[in-house]
């Protein structure tokens, strides 16, 4: 039960941060990348409706984490270069676009994507993880009042042991 619970509020704690997300990143910019050795960092970016993930080079900072809150960015909605692009997805490789220095390959995915999968996923551990109904079969939720413990479900054919 309390399993249940936790996997529940787990996804809907999850849908709830991505539609925040999506909305701060419209106006916003927030930039986290790890600078690793050679200048080649890889980058996770939100602003304009998406996440930004890619590596990018040219830089010379030291190694380590780096965050920047870039608050009201004019090219917070401008986030995109040349190359694949479709429904909000995007991959482009070096130079990158103007908002961003140097060269380098990144993909983006807008958060309409990433909330639609939440909400899917969501509903199917809601229902994966809801209780069956008394007199009902675990499986299918077929009724099984006038059924003897030990017959098989009419519907799915799980063996039901338990009396309604």
């Amino acid at each position: 039960m309390k399993h249940r619970r936790l996997v529940r509020s787990v996804f809907l704690g999850l849908l709830f941060l991505c539609v925040i997300a999506w909305g701060w990143s419209y106006p916003y910019r927030e930039h986290l990348a790890y600078n690793g050795v050679h200048s080649q960092d890889w980058v996770i970016e939100l602003g304009g409706g998406a996440v930004f993930l890619g590596r990018h080079w040219g830089y010379m900072d030291p190694p380590g984490w780096d965050y920047y809150h870039i608050g009201k960015d004019p090219h917070a909605g401008d986030l995109r270069g040349a190359g694949f692009s479709l429904l909000g997805f995007q991959f482009f490789t070096s130079p990158a676009p103007p908002a961003l220095a140097g060269m380098g390959s990144f993909v983006i995915v807008p958060f309409w994507f990433l909330t639609t999968l939440l909400a899917l996923a969501l509903i199917l551990v809601w229902r994966k993880t809801r209780k069956a109904k008394p007199g009902r079969c675990p499986k299918c939720g077929y009724d099984l009042r006038g059924q003897k413990p030990g017959d098989h479900c009419p519907e799915c054919g799980t063996l039901w042991p338990f009396q309604p």
